[in-house]
């Protein structure tokens, strides 16, 4: 399973997982590898929990980030797939920003949300900005 196709897991998972909260993300794995019939990289399951662990702080940073649209107006795919890319930026720091943002437009134009991409483009962008001034002012 290379990075994109983990990252696009996780973005099922997170996505599933987003109308099924009173079932945990172990059993949000094993259901969707079931009916799936597909194993999970430790990578897909590493960002999907981490991600949904942390969408407090996470859905925070996309709020501010999209000043004037309502995270409930985001479209649930594009949620998802900026739920992931946020994580990246904000807690994985081997990984660049740009190569977050670049597989978040990518994996969004896979799933067909190609209405959303500048919108998630600019999103991501400013949680960037956001995060990267925060580390360099620490």
């Amino acid at each position: 399973m290379t990075r994109r196709e983990a990252r696009e897991s996780a973005v099922e998972l997170i996505f599933e997982q987003d109308f099924k909260k009173d079932q945990n993300t172990e059993e949000t794995i094993e259901n969707a590898a079931e009916v799936r019939e597909k194993k999970y990289s430790g990578f897909a399951k590493k960002l999907f929990c981490n991600a949904w662990e942390k969408r407090g702080e996470i859905d925070e940073m996309i709020s501010k980030a999209s000043e004037k649209w309502d995270i409930d107006r985001i479209s649930k795919t594009a949620l998802a797939v900026s739920r992931i890319a946020t994580y990246e930026i904000m807690f994985e720091e081997s990984i660049p920003s740009s190569v977050s943002i670049n597989e978040a437009l990518e994996i969004l134009k896979h799933f067909g949300d190609f209405e959303s991409v500048s919108f998630v483009n600019g999103l991501l962008g400013k949680i960037a900005e956001n995060t990267e001034k925060n580390s360099s002012e620490e």
